[in-house]
């Protein structure tokens, strides 16, 4: 997935100018998605995206301290996916 030289493209989702740095991957990451569920693991995931997606099933994203790095409790909270249809099961025949 390529985050530099964002240019934003139809139906990226509505950013104020403020928040473009953030878009730059926001955008491309859901369109990547194409609406399936998925994990955004990063360590400069803005607030406000953490706030509106803390209650979607379809997404969770697990800010990470860049001082601290990756931690068994993200490595946790990741595997505690979401209980949810919207989830697959990777191990489901």
């Amino acid at each position: 997935m390529v985050f530099s030289g964002y240019v934003p493209q139809p139906g990226d989702p509505r950013v104020p100018l403020m928040e473009l740095f953030s878009a730059a991957k926001w955008a491309p990451i859901l369109r990547h998605a194409q609406g399936r569920p998925f994990a955004w693991v990063d360590d400069c995931i803005p607030p406000r995206l953490v706030r509106r997606s803390v209650l979607r099933a379809d997404r969770l994203l697990l800010p990470v301290d860049p001082a601290q790095g990756l931690q068994r409790e993200h490595v946790e909270r990741l595997l505690r996916r979401p209980p949810s249809r919207a989830w697959p099961n990777p191990w489901a025949c």
